[in-house]
């Protein structure tokens, strides 16, 4: 795991909001200079936190507003019958993630379609052709509304302190945070003297 500070958690959520921000725009929403900012976010994509940028399509507009959850149970969990479920799986257009599971059921799969109607012509299509074994069972369960914008892995703790603190103040946040990274440097510094003159043994 790469460990980040609470600059680095301030810059990801803003663009998690807005991956298209401007470095200016971002900087000075963080508080940081433009080249720090710049260099902050570099480092994050070389470092693969940043894994890519996309555009987040609005699914309502495109005929795909209507999410369903599906749990898929197999008869049996070889590594034959996963594997042919789950290139069956990779060829239905509507599914948006398939995830094998711990529990009750082998999969979740989640699927977007435009309604009701849409979604059994999708079962009666494509279910079929995902069943590994004779006995793989599917419960559907539909969103009735979603509650938390997808695709994001939101910092609360950081954004809560951040918009607390406001912008501006947000370098009092990175006075303190380069005041505990010299602390812990004075403290291993400090320790190793001792060691060196005997205190430590």
């Amino acid at each position: 795991m790469i460990e980040l500070d609470v600059i680095d958690h301030a810059i990801l959520d803003v663009l998690q909001a807005d991956g298209r921000v401007s470095n200016a725009e971002l900087a000075e929403s963080i508080g940081l200079s433009a080249s720090a900012c710049h260099r902050r976010v570099r480092r994050l994509e070389t470092d693969g936190v940043i894994d890519h940028y996309a555009a987040m399509v609005n699914r309502q507009l495109v005929g795909r507003g209507v999410s369903v959850f599906v749990e898929i149970s197999l008869e049996s969990q070889r590594e034959d019958v996963l594997d042919a479920f789950e290139d069956a799986v990779s060829n239905v257009p509507h599914v948006q993630s398939c995830h094998l599971m711990a529990g009750n059921a082998d999969y979740l799969v989640h699927v977007t379609c435009a309604d009701v109607a849409d979604y059994e012509t999708i079962h009666r299509e494509y279910m079929p052709c995902c069943r590994a074994s004779p006995k793989c069972e599917a419960a559907s369960r539909f969103v009735r509304s979603p509650t938390r914008p997808p695709s994001t892995s939101p910092f609360p703790s950081v954004t809560n302190r951040v918009s607390r603190l406001g912008a501006p103040n947000i370098d009092v946040l990175i006075l303190r945070l380069k005041c505990q990274r010299a602390d812990t440097v004075g403290a291993h510094d400090k320790h190793s003297l001792d060691h060196r003159n005997g205190y430590g043994r």
